[in-house]
């Protein structure tokens, strides 16, 4: 670029302003706040650079072709197929084996509660039985060992069965029996049931004493000859308590 002169080599004025030729042959009246224009526009493109540097600069390392190889192989990636069907089917075993696991142990940890509570429910229904205690002459354990298997706990009481089905009440009619009623029941269907109860000659059951007892189960024995058995020969009744299943 240079300045428009004339034949006698003064600068041109328009408008007294001179006049600056550029490199395509046009001609420009250049004002007064030309060359601050310049400056300002000048150290705007300095600053706009600057924080370009500046925001490239995180990029330091990086191998731009590199980069693009990467992006590229990455969007080519099916998902899908990042984990075979057989590992697929290796972590689905995994995670149902330890929630079997999980399972199981509460639910022994469950049954060993009920079995807790059927403990504390029937045994505590056999040793306070007035039932066992006046009519019968079997201590309340014989009676449990005995008995026991009848009686389920179900809503937290202990429900007698005959078979499958329920004893229900000849008392009250349409209700299940209670403890002592359902008890006397069973006691009056067992076949040695004289045996069992008070004044209906159980001691003549056991006179064989412990006669026998190292050849003979604990099934073998009706109630009243264990009864009898425990109360005359103690070491021969422990022995026997071995034999029970």
């Amino acid at each position: 670029m240079a300045w428009k002169k004339d034949d006698n080599g003064n600068i041109v004025l328009v408008d007294g302003n001179p006049v600056l030729i550029g490199g395509d042959g046009s001609e420009r009246a250049i004002a007064d706040n030309f060359i601050s224009d310049l400056n300002n526009e000048a150290a705007t493109r300095r600053r706009e650079v600057n924080e370009l540097k500046g925001s490239l600069s995180k990029f330091d390392g990086i191998d731009i072709d590199e980069a693009k190889k990467a992006l590229e192989t990455t969007k080519n990636i099916d998902l899908s197929k990042m984990v075979g069907l057989d590992k697929l089917e290796e972590v689905r075993t995994d995670v149902a084996g330890q929630f079997k696991g999980q399972m199981d142990a509460l639910t022994e940890s469950l049954n060993g509660a009920n079995d807790q509570i059927r403990q504390l429910l029937v045994s505590n229904a056999f040793a306070s039985s007035q039932f066992v205690s006046e009519n019968t002459v079997l201590l309340p354990d014989f009676a449990e060992s005995y008995f026991g298997k009848h009686f389920k706990v179900e809503n937290n009481q202990a429900v007698a069965y005959q078979g499958d089905q329920p004893i229900l009440s000849m008392e009250k009619p349409g209700q299940l029996a209670g403890f002592d009623e359902a008890l006397k029941i069973l006691v009056n269907a067992h076949p040695n049931k004289d045996s069992i109860l008070k004044g209906a000659g159980a001691s003549g059951s056991g006179s064989q004493g412990s006669m026998g007892a190292a050849s003979r189960k604990w099934s073998d024995y009706s109630p009243g000859q264990l009864v009898e058995l425990a109360r005359n020969d103690p070491p021969a009744y422990e022995r026997l308590k071995q034999t029970r299943e």
